[in-house]
């Protein structure tokens, strides 16, 4: 099906089965804008109430579309605009192209697609090359993760790659556990920039820094510390000749990321009274910064290339069975002085490798999304390793101050 580049329709009526109709027909085809408050005739500004049914506009655009429509449609969240002397709005909803049609608007079983200025129910043939298009896209990203060794986690290698296996800690001994944080766009086959590596690392050297929660911290190094490939560059922090951690960067917009080992793994002696005995850890609490300072970046680098379509994050542990996890907010008060946390009964006893992951649009990355994200993430690697709740998160903030001692690239 040919992409085509999408025109805004304009719609100002308050009825449910419409607003379903033209999201669904929007993403099943080629994707749009809808702009509520702007009468169709004359294009003239007329608006739309702020409030319906006693929610806000935007509450209830998103709660008729989510029980409106089947399979759920992501799009980013509508954005209202003031109208001046107006206590109406004007309300855009971004809807893109969905990876994931065909979608079927509930009232009335029907397939709706866009034609030019009209959205019409789709006939057999539409609706048959709309699930063969869905079984594509779902393929490019099994592709791309198998490429990079990033989708099967059960697979004894996982997370060794052509770029990871350049690890210092991983030479002499490819059991070593890694992390990988990945970004991964929509259509990983396709260019999504051809900025010269020159022009990229020079914007790169600019924005290494200023993202939450450790601005001051940079995130990478350009330097000369990167090097050129065919379908990008990597930035990486030596250790000898290996790296001792990197950030990849593809011409796909493809991003990829490795934590320092000596940051994240280590040990710990578990019984005061026998020294010999210790135990593989790993720390919480830089990780889920080097999340959240990542998505800053993401935001800003899909900025910069005019990226602004469906994109998953995904973290990577890789051989960490019967690793514990330290690191954690110091205001639980669990550490190796506490003799709950010394049971094994909060170490990763089920997971020889185990990935976490979370779509989203690049428009939606505000602090309030990255750090709502960041402590779900979180959520899910204590949960891997035995913790029942987010110790990586207290009143909705990461320790800052156990990220002092750690180098974060």
């Amino acid at each position: 099906m040919q992409h085509k580049y999408p025109q805004p329709c304009f719609y100002f009526k308050k009825s449910r089965s419409l607003l379903c109709k033209l999201v669904a027909g929007f993403a099943n085809e080629a994707g749009g804008y809808i702009i509520l408050g702007v009468r169709d005739e004359d294009y003239h500004i007329v608006g739309i109430e702020s409030t319906l049914y006693h929610r806000s506009v935007v509450e209830w655009i998103n709660q008729v579309i989510s029980a409106g429509i089947e399979e759920k449609v992501s799009y980013p969240d509508p954005r209202t605009i003031e109208i001046p002397e107006s206590d109406k709005v004007l309300v855009v909803i971004y809807i893109p192209e969905s990876i994931r049609k065909p979608h079927q608007v509930n009232e009335k079983f029907q397939y709706p697609i866009r034609v030019n200025d009209s959205v019409k129910p789709a006939n057999h043939y539409e609706v048959r090359d709309m699930f063969e298009f869905r079984r594509q896209r779902a393929s490019e990203k099994k592709d791309f993760l198998k490429k990079r060794n990033l989708l099967d986690d059960e697979y004894v290698d996982f997370g060794i790659n052509i770029t990871s296996k350049n690890l210092y800690h991983l030479q002499g001994n490819p059991g070593k556990p890694v992390i990988i944080v990945s970004i991964l766009p929509r259509r990983p086959f396709e260019v999504k920039h051809t900025l010269s590596p020159l022009a990229l690392t020079g914007w790169l050297d600019e924005n290494s820094s200023g993202y939450s929660p450790v601005p001051h911290q940079s995130l990478f190094h350009v330097g000369h510390d990167y090097e050129v490939k065919l379908d990008g560059i990597i930035l990486n922090r030596f250790n000898g000749p290996f790296y001792s951690s990197y950030l990849e960067i593809q011409n796909n917009g493809y991003l990829e990321a490795s934590l320092p080992a000596e940051s994240v793994f280590g040990e710990v002696i578990i019984d005061p009274n026998d020294a010999s005995r210790k135990k593989p850890i790993v720390y919480l609490t830089p990780i889920i910064a080097y999340i959240m300072m990542l998505l800053g970046f993401t935001k800003k680098f899909y900025q910069q290339i005019v990226y602004q379509e469906e994109t998953w994050l995904q973290v990577s542990f890789a051989r960490i069975l019967h690793h514990k996890l330290f690191g954690l907010h110091t205001q639980y008060g669990l550490d190796v002085r506490n003799p709950r946390y010394r049971t094994d009964a909060t170490a990763n006893k089920h997971h020889l490798n185990f990935k976490v992951e979370e779509g989203f649009f690049p428009s939606e990355l505000d602090n309030k999304w990255i750090t709502i994200t960041t402590q779900q993430m979180s959520l899910k690697i204590c949960r891997a390793f035995g913790l029942e709740e987010n110790y990586g998160f207290y009143n909705g903030e990461i320790d800052k101050t156990l990220l002092n001692s750690f180098k974060l690239y």
